[in-house]
């Protein structure tokens, strides 16, 4: 049991997966393609493994993996799954005997918050900071039309390390991009009047979603990261959301802040992918 209260399987981690796919449809995606068994996602121009590949994938057999490696091979990809506990049985033995090879840096953590009982007494977000109070700020975006707009996308390309090309892909679909059932809002801290670090909460199916946290180099080891992120958690609590949800690379700092916040690491997905060669 997690602070929260919440066990490993009192949410499907399939239905999570898919919800935050949807979440990054709206920010990054080219493409996702939603079916019963499996979804695919691709984005042109990415710069780590995890933009392509076959998630949720709740059904093995020739017939999937035929598809999996059609999708991707006519966008000169290589076909890439990830695997969890809720995949289909044997499907580690299928992707191993079809070449597939577990790619160890490809891999994330999945963590988990839930959001149905009552908010903790303690910790309110000023509590998270290292700073004078009166010094920071949280601030939500109107939405891309908001003054602060380009400064979200420059803090958030710039503490992530985005590449220009996914960066303006972000800033274009933030912009344009609307999905049915799909809410996407961005979040700044200031100091001193200075946005320095971003985060995006989205909703979907009940869920809310955490993706693009990040703060700045001169400001990192603030407190910044936990005191946005309990804002976000404040906001989706205001919202109703059931449950909070991210997903974080094996080797990421947020790991660790996401334990200290309450989050429960429910799984670790590995990522299987095969050579074109």
């Amino acid at each position: 049991m997690s602070a929260a209260g919440t066990s490993p399987r009192s949410a499907s981690i399939h239905r999570l997966v898919r919800a935050n796919n949807a979440v990054w449809a709206a920010m990054y995606y080219d493409e996702l393609v939603d079916t019963d068994g499996y979804q695919l996602t691709y984005m042109a121009d990415a710069d780590a493994g995890y933009y392509n590949c076959a998630q949720a994938v709740s059904r093995s057999g020739p017939d999937v993996l035929a598809a999996v490696e059609a999708f991707y091979a006519a966008r000169g990809l290589p076909p890439a799954v990830y695997v969890d506990p809720e995949s289909a049985p044997g499907l580690r033995v299928q992707l191993a005997a079809a070449g597939y090879a577990e790619i160890p840096g490809e891999a994330e953590n999945c963590h988990l918050l839930d959001l149905r009982g009552p908010a903790p007494d303690s910790a309110p977000p000023e509590g998270a900071l290292r700073l004078p109070v009166e010094r920071v700020r949280a601030v939500r975006l109107a939405g891309p039309d908001d003054p602060l707009f380009p400064a979200f996308i420059d803090v958030d390309g710039t503490s992530n390390e985005l590449p220009d090309a996914v960066r303006r892909k972000l800033a274009q679909n933030l912009r344009a991009r609307r999905l049915p059932g799909v809410e996407v809002h961005c979040f700044l801290a200031l100091v001193d009047g200075v946005p320095v670090s971003s985060r995006v909460v989205g909703f979907c199916d009940g869920c809310a979603l955490y993706a693009e946290g990040g703060t700045l180099p001169a400001y990192r080891r603030l407190g910044l990261y936990a005191f946005l992120m309990l804002h976000g958690l404040a906001f989706a609590r205001g919202r109703g959301a059931r449950f909070a949800f991210q997903t974080a690379a094996t080797s990421a700092h947020s790991n660790p802040a996401a334990l200290k916040l309450g989050f429960q690491r429910v799984c670790t997905r590995s990522y299987w992918r095969r050579s074109l060669v």
